[in-house]
């Protein structure tokens, strides 16, 4: 009788420190883009400032903040039905099929109806104070929302807001001033940014 051969086993492994690793590649990634060094010159005529570039610890507190925040959905984002997106987004959507996609179950359209540039301002005042941050940073994101309304959204609880009404170049200098002072240095970063670019 011929030798039965044992299969052979092979073995996977991870090493210990896979996710400390991961940590510090997302870091150090974070840390590159924003490139600048923390600087301030000043020129015959005005001064020109340059943001602060956040440590490697802060990354990960930031991370660890947004990561807190993220939405719940009743379906999976594999899941959203293409023409909703494509509806959910289009200029020339009727107001009355957007007014019913802004109170979609999925967190996800509600929030490309609020990036959609067409979207009435009552409808963007609904969503502005809407439960999942995502939503209420599509908002801010949205070039026609009012500055008023943006003025509000910069004083919100999620960084991610705040960092996208900081990106904002309709924003009023003195809230953008404002948000340059932020406690997130991400948020500051971006605020020195965009004031770089109106004052040119």
């Amino acid at each position: 009788m011929p030798h039965k051969r044992e299969p052979d086993v092979i073995e996977k492994t991870t090493p210990a420190s896979a996710s400390e690793h991961i940590l510090k590649r997302t870091a150090a990634s974070a840390a590159d883009e924003t490139g600048l060094k923390p600087t301030a010159s000043s020129g015959a005529s005005k001064t020109v400032l340059k943001p602060t570039v956040p440590s490697a610890s802060t990354v990960s507190e930031s991370k660890t903040k947004i990561s807190a925040s993220t939405c719940k959905s009743t379906e999976s984002d594999a899941s959203i039905g293409h023409v909703r997106r494509v509806v959910a987004g289009n200029p020339n959507t009727p107001l009355t099929v957007l007014s019913r996609l802004a109170e979609d179950d999925n967190y996800y359209i509600r929030r490309t109806v609020a990036g959609n540039p067409k979207t009435p301002i009552e409808m963007l005042e609904k969503l502005s104070i809407d439960h999942c941050p995502e939503v209420r940073l599509g908002v801010a994101e949205n070039p026609h929302t009012p500055s008023a309304m943006l003025a509000i959204l910069a004083d919100d609880d999620s960084i991610d807001v705040r960092y996208g009404v900081a990106e904002n170049p309709h924003m009023p200098e003195d809230v953008l001033l404002k948000l340059a002072r932020d406690e997130n240095p991400y948020v500051r970063y971006r605020a020195l940014k965009t004031l770089q670019m109106l004052a040119y």
